[in-house]
C-alpha cells in the first residue's frame, strides 16, 4: 500500500496543510496563522509516532487532535477522541462550573432542558452559573 492509501495519510496532510499553507481554509483557525508548527519531520515520522504511540483509531474514537490546543502538532500533544472530545479543545467552548462539574454550555444545555442558545445568553449577559442554568430564581433586575 502506498502512502496516499494509508489511513493516516489525509490526517498528516490535514495538518502539513494548516500549519503552512495560508491558502487552506483552515490555516487561519488550527494553524499556521496562530503561530502553530508541524514538529513531525515527514509523514513516515508522523505514522511511527502515531501507529507506535496512539495506534489506529478504533470505533466512534475516530478524529486525532491536539491535546492542548495552544501547542504545536508534536509528539505527545496528540490523541484520537470522539467529537465532543475534540469540542472541549476548540477555542470558542464556554465551560460553565457548578456545584464542582465543569461541562460544556451544550452539555449543561442536555442535562437542564435548557436551549443552548438560551444558556449561551445568559452566559454573555454574565448571569452566575446557578441562575444560568436554572438551579436558582433569578431575581428582577428593574432599571437595567
Amino acid at each position: 500500500m502506498g502512502k496516499h492509501e494509508h489511513p493516516l495519510y489525509k490526517r498528516y496532510r490535514f495538518i502539513v496543510d494548516v500549519t503552512s499553507n495560508p491558502n487552506d481554509p483552515n490555516y487561519h483557525a488550527y494553524g499556521g496563522a496562530m503561530g502553530i508548527e508541524n514538529h513531525f519531520r515527514d509523514f513516515e515520522h508522523f505514522c511511527d509516532y502515531v501507529e507506535s504511540k496512539l495506534g489506529l483509531p478504533l470505533g466512534a474514537k475516530k478524529r486525532l487532535y491536539r491535546k492542548d490546543p495552544k501547542d504545536h502538532y508534536r509528539p505527545g500533544n496528540l490523541a484520537w477522541g470522539t467529537a465532543r472530545d475534540v469540542s472541549y479543545k476548540q477555542k470558542n467552548v464556554y465551560l460553565i462550573k457548578y456545584k464542582g462539574k465543569i461541562k460544556t454550555l451544550g452539555d449543561w444545555s442536555l442535562e437542564t432542558g435548557i436551549p443552548h442558545s438560551r444558556l449561551l445568553d445568559r452566559h454573555k449577559a454574565g448571569w452566575p452559573p446557578a441562575e444560568l442554568l436554572g438551579f436558582k430564581k433569578r431575581k428582577p433586575r428593574y432599571g437595567n
